[in-house]
C-alpha cells in the first residue's frame, strides 16, 4: 500500500517515514500541498497521512480535494486539535481515521494496517475481475458477471489509448491527440466530462472510480487490468 506522508516538520516527517517504511509500507513524503501537487504530477496513492496545520493549504482542503479526485483513496487525520467540532469536521472534509497529537506510532501503524486490510480487499475484489473491451462493438465486459457497458465512439478511444499507453498513463495532451482535439482549455474540460462518464460505466461493472485517477496537472492513468479484443 503506497502511503503519502504530508508532513511540515522536519524531525516529526523523518521520524514517521522511518517507523512506517519499518512496519512494511511503502512512504513518499512531503512537506505541504506545493510538493504534494508535484508527485501527484506522477502517481497517485492509495492512502494520505495528513497533518492539518501546514504552511500554505491546509490539510482540511488538501482532504477535501484528494476525496474528490481519489474518492477510494483513504486519508489518516493527525492534528492537535481535538474538540469535538473539529474532529467531526475532519470526518466531514474526508477522514476515514483522526487522530490527535501527539501521535502515538504503534497505534498508527495499528491504524495504517487497518486501512491496509481494506484496500487488500478493494484490490482483490477488482484483480478477480476479468475487464475486456470489445473495440468493434464499443463493449466494455466484466468477464465474471457479463455485465457489459457500452461505450461512445470517444470513450473506446479514451479506454484504448489508456490500455495501450506505457504504465497505463497519459498526459491530456496526448489524449486529446488520440481524438483528433485541439489542445486547448475547452478540449480539456470536454475530455475531462468523458473520463466522469467513464468512471461511471466502469462503477456500475464492479471498478471503483480509483480506475481512472487524475494524475493531477498532467492526466489520468488506467488502475484496471482490461485486455482488448477486436
Amino acid at each position: 500500500m503506497r502511503v503519502c506522508l504530508v508532513e511540515d516538520n522536519d524531525l516529526l516527517r523523518e521520524t514517521l517515514t522511518h517507523v512506517l517504511t519499518e512496519a512494511g509500507f511503502v512512504i513518499t513524503a512531503v512537506s505541504d500541498a506545493d510538493a504534494l501537487d508535484e508527485v501527484l504530477k506522477e502517481t497517485a496513492f492509495d492512502t494520505y497521512l495528513l497533518d492539518l496545520n501546514l504552511p500554505g493549504e491546509d490539510g482540511l482542503s488538501i482532504a477535501e480535494r484528494l476525496k474528490r479526485a481519489y474518492p477510494d483513496c483513504f486519508i489518516v487525520m493527525t492534528t492537535a486539535r481535538e474538540r469535538v467540532a473539529d474532529r467531526a469536521l475532519g470526518y466531514d472534509t474526508g477522514a476515514d481515521i483522526y487522530m490527535t497529537k501527539p501521535v502515538h506510532l504503534p497505534e498508527l501503524v495499528a491504524a495504517l494496517n487497518g486501512l491496509y486490510r481494506r484496500w487488500q480487499a478493494q484490490s482483490q475484489a477488482s484483480d478477480d475481475l476479468d475487464w475486456v473491451l470489445q473495440t468493434a462493438d464499443r463493449v466494455l465486459m466484466q468477464g465474471t458477471s457479463g455485465r457489459v457497458e457500452r461505450l461512445t465512439p470517444t470513450e473506446l478511444v479514451i479506454v484504448k489509448a489508456l490500455v495501450e499507453a506505457p504504465d497505463q498513463r497519459l498526459a491530456y495532451w496526448q489524449l486529446l491527440d488520440r481524438l483528433d482535439k485541439t489542445v486547448d482549455e475547452g478540449a480539456k474540460r470536454a475530455l475531462e466530462v468523458h473520463v466522469v462518464n467513464l468512471r461511471r460505466k466502469l462503477r456500475s461493472l464492479g471498478a471503483s472510480d480509483y480506475a481512472i485517477a487524475s494524475v493531477r496537472g498532467s492526466g489520468y492513468r488506467l488502475a484496471l487490468p482490461i485486455v482488448v479484443r477486436d
